[in-house]
């Protein structure tokens, strides 16, 4: 028999693993991954750093914006590669065959990042947001992107 492919259908702060069987295709959720650190506001990401400086070179207020884009990258980054770990650990089982990335394009350009030995196992990946589709119709949601 022929091991699973499994599909991973992530952003940066959850992700699931799901699995068709065959033949009636139902699928399984295999795993729910989240990443609460990646939903926080800047300021709980940045709560132990200095304030906010309130007035810059020639009178201009400057922020912690650079700050924070790099808080939610380092967060986002650091799910990615939990993912891929857990990934890796499942493939040294021989849990899965192949696998299919689906996440929005900067994500999934993270997860490629963090592939390492998971590489020869990607049958497709699609920078595409399903995260916030339900469990009930993402078969559905899965099956028109690769109708169209």
């Amino acid at each position: 028999m022929d091991k699973p492919t499994w599909i991973v259908v992530a952003d940066s702060s959850r992700a699931r693993i799901v699995q068709f069987e065959q033949p009636d295709g139902a699928m399984t959720v295999i795993r729910n991954l989240v990443h609460p650190a990646s939903r926080l506001k800047d300021g709980e990401l940045l709560s132990d750093r200095p304030g906010r400086v309130q007035g810059g070179p020639n009178g201009r207020k400057s922020g912690a914006k650079g700050e924070s884009d790099s808080a939610h990258s380092k967060e986002s980054d650091r799910f990615a590669r939990a993912l891929m770990k857990d990934l890796r650990d499942a493939s040294a089982s021989n849990t899965f065959g192949a696998i299919v990335l689906m996440a929005p394009p900067r994500f999934l350009g993270r997860l490629r990042e963090h592939l390492g030995s998971l590489e020869s196992f990607v049958a497709d990946s699609v920078a595409v947001d399903l995260s916030g589709v339900r469990d009930l119709d993402l078969p559905a949601a899965i099956d028109k992107l690769r109708l169209g």
